[in-house]
C-alpha cells in the first residue's frame, strides 16, 4: 500500500486524514458528500451517489479491463480457494 505523506495530514478543510491503521498501513480516509468524486491514477472515478442511513450507493467507472469486486466476496473466494487445497 502506497503510503501518503503531506503536511495537510490533519487539516479536517481538506477532507481528508491519515489516522486510521490497518494491518497493510496507514489509510488514507476521505469525507465526501453526495455526488462527490475521488479520481485513482487517472482512469477510475468513484462517486459517492447517495447516502440512507448506515448505507451509501457508490457509482465506479472504470475501464473495461478492471475488476471491481466486493471484498467480502474476495474474502469468501480465498477462503474457498484455501480449503480446496487442504
Amino acid at each position: 500500500m502506497r503510503r501518503f505523506q503531506d503536511d495537510r495530514s490533519q487539516d479536517p478543510r481538506y477532507g481528508w486524514s491519515l489516522s486510521h491503521k490497518s494491518k497493510e498501513g496507514l489509510v488514507l480516509v476521505l469525507s465526501r458528500k453526495p455526488m462527490e468524486c475521488l479520481h485513482l491514477d487517472g482512469n477510475v472515478v468513484i462517486t459517492l451517489l447517495v447516502i440512507r442511513g448506515n448505507r451509501v450507493r457508490l457509482g465506479v467507472e472504470a475501464p473495461a479491463g478492471i475488476v471491481i469486486e466486493r471484498r467480502e466476496l474476495t474474502d469468501v473466494a480465498i477462503a474457498n480457494q484455501k480449503a480446496a487445497l487442504e
